[in-house]
């Protein structure tokens, strides 16, 4: 595994070179997001999403989360996004809140199976993480995110745990130390254009009413 010191990315975005190459070839990297570490891969290769989801050993039991890099590219990625879901996205985005959308029929066929077994929506978030959105905009696809821990188990906010967990799955890092904990993002689930709170969080949601109300 590839290590880059995360005081190098934020001299220069451009330290991610190596990230953004492995990603490419279908790796999985890991990066610091947040309260705590989150392994990427690209969403479009079913080799490298089938690699995470071996690697988290996950059971597939809540919905997956994928990264963009700008609310423009929602398109890319959701069958149905109403007036109401967009006025959030000009609101929140970047920042901490996830909206579950019907995948777009479009997206590779296995890779969705994969990822919506839970409910069969698939969420989307653009991340506040300056680090993240220049992987993704560098890379110019969408990935699948997932916390660097394995089901159930702690550890995602420990570099040292995330190495020993998952060094040998990784081909590039970016260590920012161990991080500390934040509230999770708040997630809202769309159908066209109704909305439905499914768990609070960062954004509160008397926010989110004042934005709808507006």
């Amino acid at each position: 595994m590839k290590v880059i010191a995360y005081d190098a990315v934020e001299a220069d975005l451009a330290a991610l070179s190596p990230l953004v190459d492995a990603l490419d070839r279908g790796a999985l990297v890991c990066v610091p997001h947040t309260s705590g570490y989150r392994l990427l891969a690209d969403l479009m290769n079913e080799e490298a999403v089938t690699s995470l989801l071996q690697a988290k050993r996950r059971m597939r039991h809540a919905p997956s989360l994928v990264f963009l890099d700008s609310a423009d590219r929602y398109n890319d990625l959701a069958e149905d996004f109403g007036r109401n879901a967009r006025r959030l996205t000009d609101a929140f985005w970047p920042g901490p809140l996830t909206l579950l959308v019907r995948p777009n029929k479009q997206l590779p066929r296995k890779v969705i199976k994969a990822l919506t077994k839970a409910n069969k929506h698939l969420g989307i978030r653009v991340p506040s993480s300056p680090l993240i959105r220049y992987l993704v905009s560098e890379l110019k696809r969408p990935v699948v995110a997932s916390s660097a821990n394995r089901e159930r188990r702690p550890g995602e906010s420990s570099a040292a745990q995330v190495r020993r967990t998952f060094g040998q799955h990784v081909a590039a890092m970016v260590d920012a130390g161990d991080l500390q904990k934040s509230a999770p993002s708040t997630v809202i689930q769309v159908n066209d254009d109704t909305l439905k709170l499914v768990r609070p969080g960062a954004i509160e949601a008397v926010d989110i009413r004042s934005v709808l109300a507006a």
